[in-house]
């Protein structure tokens, strides 16, 4: 829905000249509401009727940058915290799947810093570096790790099924919009070095239920994000972008 405006997509559309176009979406583009309200074609679904169906999650549950600060010392940095703190939910959410016998194998989402300029490909590369090594750390070999980098992709064949062996998902943009794998539960979020936006579509990939309904196990039912953003930055981005409702309500763990 993010590229649907593209001249490619307007050929496409333009081809199969339909009567009738469905726009689908949890973030709206004010000229699309605008255009929609006036043919009177505009329907809002309340986040709430949607989480009592059972397909979404009941809340997110973030770990911010003051909370971090009291875990780090001169011999962890931040990013490590953040890792370790998502890999200890993962085993957490794993074990509790395991309790009601379901056969989900929640993913962490990791999704590295996007606005490095070609003089610093060395600094991705080093980002990159330091999660797998930290992963390697944390004992998770390899085939455990699916990368969805520009011009390389690694182990994401099934990567959507609940029973994939893939535990850990390193991308940039990729799997930001438009990617449906509900048994991702878990988002790494490092700040973005001039623009630490608040990416709520990219929020949207752990939402999902993996299937497509709630547990007995409260834990199972939110979404939980570690980021070294401030708080006020993802207070201030979330409330703008809830402004429709349409986003679940967010708690510190």
């Amino acid at each position: 829905h993010t590229h649907s405006t593209t001249a490619l997509a307007q050929e496409i559309i333009d081809l199969i000249n339909p009567r009738i176009i469905i726009k689908i979406t949890a973030t709206p583009q004010d000229a699309d509401v605008v255009q929609a309200a006036k043919l009177g074609s505009y329907v809002q679904v309340d986040r709430e009727a949607v989480v009592e169906q059972g397909l979404i999650k009941e809340k997110l549950i973030f770990q911010t940058e003051d909370e971090v600060k009291k875990l780090t010392s001169k011999h962890i940095s931040k990013d490590e915290v953040l890792l370790k703190l998502a890999i200890d939910k993962r085993a957490e959410l794993q074990s509790a799947y395991s309790e009601i016998n379901a056969s989900v194998n929640p993913l962490v989402m990791i999704q590295l810093p996007n606005d490095y300029k070609e003089t610093k490909v060395v600094e991705t590369d080093s980002k990159e570096a330091l999660v797998r090594q930290l992963l390697h750390d944390n004992g998770v070999p390899d085939y455990k790790i699916a990368t969805w980098l520009s011009g390389r992709q690694e182990n994401l064949e099934n990567i959507s099924s609940h029973s994939s062996d893939v535990e850990y998902l390193i991308f940039k943009q990729a799997a930001a919009t438009g990617w449906d794998c509900p048994r991702a539960s878990i988002l790494v979020m490092f700040r973005e070095i001039k623009n630490p936006t608040f990416q709520i579509q990219t929020i949207g990939r752990v939402l999902r239920m993996p299937e497509a309904k709630h547990y007995s196990l409260p834990l199972l039912n939110s979404a939980y994000i570690y980021t070294d953003y401030e708080r006020n930055t993802i207070v201030d981005g979330y409330n703008k972008d809830n402004s429709s409702g349409l986003l679940p309500s967010w708690n510190r763990m």
